[in-house]
């Protein structure tokens, strides 16, 4: 720090500029001078560089002397006088601020002189008019002012009753910063210094709340136009510093230990009337009495009536203001302004109390815990809030609802006695609300269809992985938001918690539902959600009080008859079976959707609340559950995942496949009673997602219901929709199937002793175990056999077991007709069972292969692409018994080639697809069958067309040689995707004959491959192919 000498030196030819023009005679001296200006421009931008207390008392008097003699000229201008007060601000921190630095006469005599200074007229009409820099300074010096003056051991004397002349400079001085406060909304920093300085004033220089109720009404006055500054969205740290201040003027004003403030009671009806007759405006409920000092006191008992009505009407003003600010900060600081008051000047206050309690619950907070002393006020603000709930609801303020249930909980936890009455409102406020949204709303969109999504896409994903992940974020009532949905069930919630026992809950929810036996279905919806909330508020409450009495050892626990869950559910399921009813055999309506979500939402709802007791009932209501896991309605769905969800982590540790499979055999009896019904909407999509999470164990318990499948087949075959759905469950049980006993890919192993007629392949072997397989094979003699059939079948069971023993036979010439006629056995050879798939999950892939084979000819595309895809799968698991599959080969191959020769491609690239797979499994038994394919091909095939030359008209043979090639032409999407899989069909109808197909018929197969498949790939297929592609290739 630099020493006061070196300090002098520089601020010395400051003070010589600005004394030049200060000690001008009156009639020289210019007061808006720009020489005057600048030089005390120079001063103070030297003085601000300086640190707090720095400046001794001598070389502070030197500074100050030109400005005294400035003061006494005639007038400054207002740019002079701002640079004035700023100097003075400077000197008042450098120098006067430590204690016993700043001498009560200086003090005394600088009061009077910066306010004038600030405002030369007592109404302080011209402030306003003041450009900001000006306000600025004058709020700086009058805040340097009292901080210096609060550290000085005079400052609670400064400002004596017996000293008007002080009292005249704190009147003056509060109502300049309070007209700067209000005046400089634009700048917020200027308004934090005003308060600043009242605060420090108010709060560490007079400490009296007598003398601050002289100025208190113009204070309030001031504070709320701040606050309700029309047009502004006042700065929030304005508004807390505001508040600050506002609090501490009014709990010193109003403090009820100073004034010895409390209520008192009338001890006789004269004494009221008289009370009434002094007071007609305030409430006999409210009668104050306080101790008088002395009579010449200021804040006498009528003092108090008449300002604390104002300090009522100046709450009621600006606090709902501040409660639609969201704010945290603003929050913070209205609750602790609010608690304040609450805690000390409760009886001062008393006419403000119901105000007090109203924001403190609008604010959900209370730090003090003042609310539980309010009672009275509390349920009456609760029964206030209860009666205009149906346009809160409306209006969807989430804010009041929010507040709603605050008062609530605190009523539960502290009033002893239930207004049952109350509760009844409450509910049927929240009923009759949404029961007027939803019905408008629904008969706006009477003609809406809800989003619906077909069993393919909801069959698609990982059913399983779907119902761990799902999300608590959809909403159930359509007309809401799950947001304002969440805060009036917690409403709800806190309405089941005030009921206080398990009977009363019952008696109240048995009475609002039974009320619905003749409503329509919505108020039966809203009714059964409600109930809903509520008992998980009364559970949800009573086992957290428990787990207290557990953790304090107080052997108290409650045993719960959970009479209100019970009473929920018969509800909930007579709901159920109206809808199920009603629903069959149509699409689902926005009401049905909101209907069937209500329904899971109380089912998981009851199963939270019961917990391990829910698991006898879980019987009655898990059909309803599984079922809507395939809801073509993906809210709908979304509810049957959470609520499966729950059930599994309540009863099964968490495992859905472990709850479906301790309870397949429930789960089959309702879908073959639906079955038998004729109700058969959803069923397949439901025993689908039943196979596809619990795996194939449900699938060997449902074999009764897959039977009825089968003969449903048989008489619903013309009904396209059923059909595709129960090809969509096959699919799912194939699947299943794969994955439960075939561990691989692919390609799967073919059985070692099925008949090889192929020179020209390794004995029909593609690995070494198939090798190993035959090296090891031990005598026919010591295998078992499986059962001969040697009579005419006499059901379909048998037809289809009959299948199983067919011998293989494809190449019905007449050369292989006449030597089985020479030496025909009278038994059919017996078979070894080699596949790893059980004999009667074989049967099922037969009669699934079987159906699709009949169904191939039906009209509707969709059906027979589903087919072909199921087809697809099935035959490389067929081909795990060989021979066995052959038969259904041959049975098969003019249907699924009648596809490939649809000018549909979508449907020629399934057909495509389960043909080369078709051939892939079965080898050569179908090589003759290849060979007059691409001849029919050649003839029939629209496809083909598109990338095969046009044959001579002579020979019939393609000109390829002549012909300009062009490969991987551009196609559109759907013919492309066709042709890519007729080239895989052709190259593996290739792999398969190879050096039996003619050259030129191999030549031309291949040049319609290389279209649409890059000739590399082609050429690595083998050596043979290789060339023909490159001889391609050179020729073009």
């Amino acid at each position: 720090m630099a020493s006061q000498s070196a300090l002098f030196q520089e601020l010395r030819p400051l003070c010589v500029d600005l004394s030049r023009q200060a000690f001008l005679p009156p009639n020289t001296f210019d007061p808006s001078s720009l020489t005057l200006l600048n030089a005390l421009k120079r001063l103070e931008s030297k003085l601000t560089f300086y640190h707090d207390e720095s400046l001794s008392q001598k070389l502070a008097e030197y500074v100050f002397v030109p400005i005294v003699s400035l003061l006494k000229q005639s007038g400054l201008g207002d740019s002079q006088t701002e640079y004035v007060l700023r100097i003075i601000t400077h000197l008042l921190r450098l120098s006067w601020r430590s204690k016993g630095t700043f001498a009560k006469e200086l003090a005394e005599q600088l009061l009077p002189l910066v306010t004038f200074l600030i405002s030369q007229d007592k109404e302080n009409s011209k402030i306003s008019e003041k450009p900001l820099e000006y306000k600025s300074a004058g709020c700086g010096v009058l805040l340097q002012f009292f901080t210096s003056l609060r550290d000085q051991s005079y400052k609670f004397q400064f400002f004596s009753s017996s000293k008007p002349k002080s009292l005249l400079s704190l009147g003056h001085c509060i109502t300049i910063l309070l007209g700067l406060l209000e005046s400089t909304s634009q700048d917020p920093q200027t308004q934090i210094q005003a308060l600043e300085a009242l605060r420090i004033l108010y709060q560490e220089i007079i400490g009296d709340g007598e003398i601050i109720s002289f100025v208190l009404p113009g204070n309030v006055s001031s504070f709320v136009k701040v606050f309700l500054s029309p047009g502004v969205n006042v700065n929030y740290k304005v508004v807390v510093k505001t508040l600050q201040v506002l609090s501490i003027i009014l709990r010193m004003v109003y403090d009820d230990f100073t004034l010895d403030a409390h209520r008192s009671r009338f001890t006789d009806v004269n004494e009221l009337i008289t009370f009434k007759e002094e007071h007609p405006d305030v409430d006999v409920n409210r009668r104050i009495e306080m101790h008088l000092e002395s009579p010449s006191q200021h804040r006498s008992l009528s003092w108090l009536l008449g300002t604390s009505s104002q300090v009522k009407r100046a709450l009621d003003s600006f606090i709902p203001k501040l409660l639609k600010r969201q704010n945290q900060e603003i929050t913070d600081a209205l609750t602790d302004f609010t608690s304040n008051l609450l805690k000390h000047s409760k009886n001062s206050l008393s006419n403000c109390q119901y105000s007090l309690v109203s924001t403190l619950v609008s604010l959900r907070r209370d730090p003090y815990s003042q609310l539980p002393e309010h009672l009275e006020y509390l349920q009456q603000l609760v029964e206030g809030k209860a009666g205009k709930l149906n346009n809160i609801i409306k209006l969807e303020n989430e804010q009041e609802l929010l507040s709603l249930s605050y008062a609530l909980d605190i009523l539960v936890q502290c009033d002893p006695t239930k207004d049952f009455s109350l509760l009844k409102d409450i509910g049927g406020n929240i009923l009759e609300a949404l029961e007027s949204d939803i019905t408008s709303t629904l008969s706006r969109r009477r003609n809406f269809k809800i989003t619906e999504q077909s069993s393919n896409v909801i069959l698609a994903g990982d059913l399983e992985a779907e119902i761990v992940h799902c999300q608590d974020s959809v909403a159930i009532l359509p007309t809401m938001s799950k947001r304002l949905e969440d805060t009036i069930g917690k409403l709800l919630m806190s309405a089941g918690r005030m009921a206080g026992q398990e009977s009363q809950l019952s008696l109240l929810i048995e009475t609002t539902l039974s009320e619905q036996s003749c409503s329509n279905t919505i108020r039966k919806t809203l009714a059964l959600w409600s109930s809903a909330w509520a008992i998980r508020g009364l559970y949800n409450g009573q086992q957290s009080n428990n787990e207290m009495n557990a953790f304090l050892d107080t052997g108290e626990d409650e045993e719960y008859t959970y009479e209100p869950c019970y009473a929920i559910l018969d509800f909930c399921n007579g709901l159920a079976q109206e809808l199920t009813v009603v629903q069959e055999g149509r699409s689902m309506s926005l009401q049905e959707e909101t209907v069937l979500s209500v329904v899971l939402f109380t089912i998981e709802s009851v199963c939270q609340v019961m917990h391990k007791d829910f698991e006898p009932e879980l019987i009655e209501y898990l059909y309803t559950t599984v079922e809507n896991l395939a809801s073509p309605s993906p809210i709908v769905r979304h509810f049957a995942q959470s609520c499966s969800l729950t059930i599994s982590q309540t009863l099964y540790n968490g495992s859905i496949q472990q709850m479906l499979l301790s309870n397949v055999d429930y789960l089959v009896d309702s879908i073959s009673t639906r079955l038998n019904l004729g109700m058969t909407e959803r069923v397949s999509a439901v025993f689908a997602v039943i196979c596809k999470i619990a795996g194939y164990e449900t699938i060997e318990t449902f074999k009764d219901v897959i039977e009825t499948i089968f003969k449903m087949l048989d008489y619903y075959h013309g009904y396209d929709e059923l059909c595709i759905q129960f090809f969509q469950l096959f699919e799912v049980i194939i699947l299943e199937m794969k994955k439960r006993f075939l561990q691989v890919d692919e390609q799967l192993t073919l059985g070692s002793d099925h008949l090889v007629t192929n020179a020209y392949s390794p004995w029909g072997m593609t690995n070494v175990k198939q090798l190993v397989s035959i090296l090891g094979k031990p005598n026919p003699e010591d295998e078992p056999l499986v059962d001969e059939y040697t009579k005419e079948p006499s059901s379909f069971q048998e037809y289809f077991d009959s299948k199983i023993q067919e011998a293989d036979s494809d190449d019905e010439d007449e050369e292989h007709a006449e030597e089985e006629g020479t030496e025909m056995e009278p038994l059919a050879p017996k078979e070894k069972w080699s596949s790893p798939i059980p004999l009667d999950s074989y049967r099922i892939l037969l009669e699934v292969f079987h159906y699709g084979d009949r169904l191939l000819t039906h009209p509707s595309k969709p059906l027979r692409v589903q087919i072909l895809q199921v087809m697809e799968l099935i035959v490389p698991m067929l081909s795990t018994q060989y021979n066995s599959m052959l038969p259904q080969i041959a049975n098969v191959w003019e249907s699924v080639v009648q596809c490939t020769l649809s000018s549909d491609y979508t449907i020629v690239k399934p057909a495509c697809l389960c043909l080369r797979k078709i051939i892939h499994y079965s080898g050569d038994f179908v090589a003759k069958r290849f060979f007059e394919l691409w001849d029919r091909w050649c003839q029939g095939s629209s496809l083909l067309k598109e990338v095969r030359v046009a044959r001579s008209g002579g020979s019939g043979k393609a000109e390829v040689g002549n012909s300009q090639m062009s490969t991987h032409r551009k196609f559109p999407p759907v013919t492309k995707d066709a042709l890519v899989a007729l080239a895989g069909l052709l190259l593996e109808g290739i792999t398969v004959t190879e050096l039996m197909l003619p050259d030129t018929t191999l030549t031309d197969m291949l040049y319609c491959c290389i279209q649409v498949i890059p000739a590399d790939t082609v050429a690595e297929t083998s050596l043979l192919l290789a060339d023909v592609v490159w001889t391609l290739k050179d020729t073009n």
